[in-house]
């Protein structure tokens, strides 16, 4: 089976009274990596977990985009937005995460 990408997940926890603040960021995360096409058009999902936790799942277009994204001035811009409201958990410490089939409220689409 040939594959296109890579599949992220990543997770924000927002800090006590910015989880407004995170989803304004977030509003821009998804759409800049796509301009940049470092993601792929395949779609991704926004979902909130038990704890509030916000969950991005998405494909990176390539083995190496995640690096670039890294190097790249406006999405380090969006991450260090990010830093200064949320952290970032493992998704082992998601209490979804400890159940087969883990289930996750979807909040947007793209």
């Amino acid at each position: 089976m040939k594959t296109t990408g890579r599949l992220a997940i990543a997770l924000y926890k927002p800090r006590a009274g910015k989880a407004e603040d995170l989803r304004t960021i977030l509003k821009d995360h998804i759409s800049t990596l796509r301009q940049y096409e470092l993601i792929t058009d395949a779609g991704s999902f926004t979902a909130l977990c038990e704890d509030g936790t916000v969950m991005e799942i998405f494909e990176w277009t390539h083995e190496e985009a995640k690096n670039h994204a890294h190097e790249h001035p406006a999405i380090r811009t969006i991450w260090g937005r990010m830093e200064g409201v949320c952290d970032f958990p493992p998704l082992k410490d998601l209490n979804e995460a400890k159940h087969p089939f883990a289930n996750f409220q979807v909040i947007a689409k793209e």
